[in-house]
């Protein structure tokens, strides 16, 4: 929700399009679990979802945190 939020309010087109993406994604990948020993597969891909997922939030809050800091110190 913070990448949505945040696409939304600058007018972000990649991070409008990131949430959905993934969202589905992660979706799809549930359905492996239906296979037999889906689970030693599907959960370390979800883990790995997550975790790109947790990466783009981080660049996005870096990013935010860097401009805040430049419009402070002029």
């Amino acid at each position: 929700m913070v990448i949505a939020f945040n696409g939304y309010s600058e007018g972000n087109k990649v991070d409008q399009f990131f949430v959905p993406l993934v969202h589905f994604v992660a979706g799809m990948m549930t359905l492996i679990n239906f296979s037999t020993g889906g689970c030693v597969i599907g959960i370390p891909l979800l883990y790995l979802m997550a975790g790109i997922t947790l990466m783009h939030c981080w660049k996005m809050v870096w990013r935010r945190l860097e401009e805040n800091q430049r419009q402070g110190s002029s």
